[in-house]
């Protein structure tokens, strides 16, 4: 019998509560499992489902051939603000980028609605000397004897990830890429990550909040796969 012919597909969705567990044998039938969720270490669960499951059909782990996993591991990790220690290193004059924003906000002329707070604090978010035009021209070059000085600020807060986002980077990112460089030399942070290798897209806000919420639950998710 060929490879396609003996195929085992496996899904597996673990939430807050519970963990399903669906499997496909090469005939097409369908067997779907249900457990609770281990919430504190979501990956005891989603282990449990995953032997359980094989063993009620007799098979082994080997014979899989397509496994694939939904988690809301990042999503609560946001919700409930348990996630890294990140700092950002930016534009100067654009330290307060995360918490201006944009205009866009779901109730615009109610003067009692609040955005949630950055995931980043402002003082875990440092400015460079640099300045990248919106052509890709250098406007002013990347001052690294001042970068490690801001480099030296960071250290002091104990930080799990670094997040360099510059303005324009997505249509140049030689000053981010090198600042990134700089600060993972200084080992500093577990992490250091440019924005544009999250986000290469334009707008500032979009780029770097999209940085900042990667770089928020990377280490939970990254231990979350290793286990």
């Amino acid at each position: 019998m060929s490879q396609a012919d003996n195929h085992l597909h496996m899904a597996v969705d673990t939430g807050g509560t519970f963990t399903d567990v669906a499997v496909r044998d090469a005939d097409g039938k369908m067997s779907v499992w249900k457990l609770p969720s281990t919430p504190s270490a979501p990956d005891d669960a989603v282990i449990e489902g995953v032997q359980g499951a094989l063993k009620r059909i007799d098979r082994s782990p080997e014979e899989l051939t397509r496994f694939v996993h939904g988690s809301t591991v990042a999503t609560n990790t946001v919700i409930t603000r348990d996630g890294a220690r990140v700092g950002m290193v930016t534009t100067q004059g654009f330290r307060d980028l995360l918490e201006i924003a944009h205009q866009a906000r779901p109730a615009i002329y109610d003067q009692h609605q609040r955005r949630p707070d950055p995931l980043i604090p402002r003082e875990w978010i440092m400015e460079a000397t640099e300045r990248m035009g919106a052509d890709g021209e250098i406007s002013t070059a990347l001052d690294e004897d001042a970068l490690q000085d801001t480099v030296q600020q960071l250290a002091d807060h104990d930080l799990d990830v670094i997040v360099v986002s510059f303005l324009n980077a997505y249509v140049n990112s030689e000053h981010e890429v090198r600042a990134a460089e700089l600060i993972r030399e200084a080992n500093v942070a577990d992490h250091v990550v440019a924005a544009t290798t999250i986000s290469a897209e334009m707008r500032e806000y979009e780029r770097s909040s999209t940085a900042a919420i990667n770089a928020y639950v990377q280490p939970k998710i990254t231990n979350y796969f290793r286990r």
